[in-house]
């Protein structure tokens, strides 16, 4: 923790410094000088959150600085060694005889805009399908719970028929209403015949995240989480304690990382669920920060879990705190209207393609974008 702490402090002692020119953001355009300038507050909140999550981001920071000099890493050594450093005094432990000015910090900025792409960026993409499950697949409500859970085994993670199947689980794991508004959703979204209004099933964490085929993504996750968070993520990613039923506006909001879900568990097991709204004014949902959300209330609950896995609630929240207190949310935003080249709706695009895709414009092709 205490590692943490000097690294908040250097980070926030950058935030004022002129950055010279690093080999790895050298674009002409301005998203590379907008990244350049968040870079600071972005390690500052992906620390603070991973702290919380039991994640090792600062640790990753100081191995990324002892790689920007040779002097810088032997002063990181001592540092580790001897860490009890009043915060006044630690910039002068760290660069204590180098010229910040003529130090290369290309390792941070990488380290950063591997986070920012592999995190931000994967959770900004959703994924998955926007329009409710069609009836066709209405079936599934005959089955039995464990039949349900057997099917979700036997066909893969994805398709129409696993998310008919997870939409139908959580309906009986949290009951007929929104946990929200207490509006009762339509459990046949396409028969209007029934009463209610229609439902989404939303994922906790994004099921876009799926195609991650070299593990960027998962190591990101690994270390500003956990590992053991990674493994949920991994195991769990298309299952029941990753979903729940929404209304339509509350799932757009949360795939806009408007809301998050803040989940804590108590000495018995018991799990508090509390909604928490990071964009208060832009937000249009009628739940206030801090009420707390009622899963598990339908005939299954006991037996599907009482609600969503809480380490995955509070990775989302995580990332979601990160883009709020960064300034993150702005350059994200830019970055996904200029993805639109693609010819592809950002929601139906890979999780791979799309940050390759942001990895070679913010990297590469920086003077394609006018942020201004």
């Amino acid at each position: 923790m205490l590692l943490a702490d000097h690294a908040l402090a250097i980070l926030e002692e950058a935030e004022n410094w002129a950055w010279p020119v690093t080999r790895h953001l050298q674009a002409s355009g301005q998203v590379g000088g907008k990244f350049k300038a968040i870079t600071p507050k972005l390690l500052a909140c992906l620390i603070r959150e991973s702290e919380k999550l039991g994640g090792s981001v600062a640790e990753e920071f100081w191995k990324e600085l002892g790689e920007c000099s040779p002097g810088v890493r032997e002063n990181v050594q001592k540092l580790k060694v001897t860490p009890l450093v009043p915060s006044m005094n630690i910039i002068d432990a760290v660069f204590c005889g180098q010229e910040i000015d003529k130090i290369d910090f290309t390792p941070v900025f990488k380290m950063a805009q591997e986070f920012f792409t592999h995190l931000i960026i994967a959770f900004n993409n959703p994924g998955g399908r926007k329009s409710p499950v069609p009836g066709s697949v209405s079936d599934v409500i005959g089955l039995s719970t464990n039949e349900l859970l057997e099917l979700l085994e036997a066909h893969g993670d994805y398709g129409v028929r696993h998310q008919a199947s997870l939409r139908e689980l959580a309906f009986r794991r949290d009951g007929v209403t929104c946990p929200f508004t207490g509006r009762l959703l339509r459990r046949i979204p396409s028969n209007r015949q029934l009463p209610g209004i229609t439902s989404r099933v939303a994922h906790i964490i994004p099921d876009g995240i799926h195609t991650d085929p070299e593990g960027d993504i998962l190591k990101c996750i690994a270390t500003f989480a956990g590992s053991s968070t990674r493994d949920l993520v991994a195991h769990n990613l298309n299952n029941i304690g990753n979903v729940l039923n929404l209304t339509a506006d509350y799932h757009d909001e949360y795939d806009y990382l408007l809301w998050g879900i803040e989940a804590s568990e108590d000495d018995t097991g018991n799990v508090r669920y509390i909604y928490r709204d990071f964009f208060t004014g832009i937000s249009q949902m009628s739940t206030n920060d801090g009420h707390e959300i009622k899963f598990g209330r339908g005939l299954e609950g006991e037996k599907l879990g009482k609600g969503p896995l809480p380490a995955l609630c509070n990775l989302a929240l995580g990332v979601r705190r990160v883009m709020k207190m960064s300034g993150a949310s702005g350059l994200v935003s830019q970055i996904e209207e200029d993805a639109d080249d693609t010819g592809l709706p950002e929601f139906f695009l890979p999780s791979e393609d799309f940050c390759r895709i942001v990895d070679a414009k913010l990297v590469l092709n920086g003077g394609l974008y006018d942020m201004n």
